[in-house]
């Protein structure tokens, strides 16, 4: 269930639109190996066991095969906590967290398609990133004036390549 309150209007009170059913949008998360799995006693056991599966097709395919029943085995290592229902309602939240599922841009209109989510959150990225700013009005050049400076032989050292 989605709920989008909109803007008051003539009234002090504001209108709601529910949507009932939304169209959930999923994005796989690339596997990321971590050194720590390595130490695992089950760490070898699972990698000479998924990597020992018989692969289909030309050698590449058969390495991609072998390289995901490791991704998935590597995966399964940590099952203390999986299979109970704190777990799977943890995740269920999680999940409904890293969505965005609908957007309102700067001219008001509802974004609601993954497509135009992705667009528009960039555009204002590289917008905001672009953007020059001609005048500091925080900053009082006076003062960084009348404070201690780095002398030429103090920034040399600061710039000296590490050795």
């Amino acid at each position: 269930m989605e709920v989008n309150i909109m803007d008051l209007g003539c009234s002090d009170h504001s209108n709601m639109c529910v949507a009932l059913s939304t169209v959930k949008m999923k994005r796989n998360r690339p596997f990321r190996f971590l050194n720590c799995l390595a130490s695992h006693r089950e760490f070898c056991h699972i990698v000479q066991r998924c990597w020992n599966e018989p692969g289909y097709g030309d050698s590449m395919n058969s390495i991609w095969m072998k390289l995901k029943y490791v991704k998935n085995g590597l995966k399964n290592l940590n099952t203390r906590d999986s299979n109970n229902g704190f777990f799977f309602a943890s995740m269920k939240n999680r999940v409904a967290y890293n969505h965005i599922r609908s957007l309102v841009n700067e001219q008001g209109e509802l974004i609601q398609t993954k497509k135009a989510i992705t667009e528009e959150i960039l555009s204002y990225y590289k917008q905001l990133l672009r953007a020059t700013i001609s005048h500091l009005s925080c900053v009082s050049v006076e003062l960084m004036r009348s404070r201690a400076v780095l002398n030429k032989q103090q920034q040399l050292i600061l710039i000296e390549p590490v050795t």
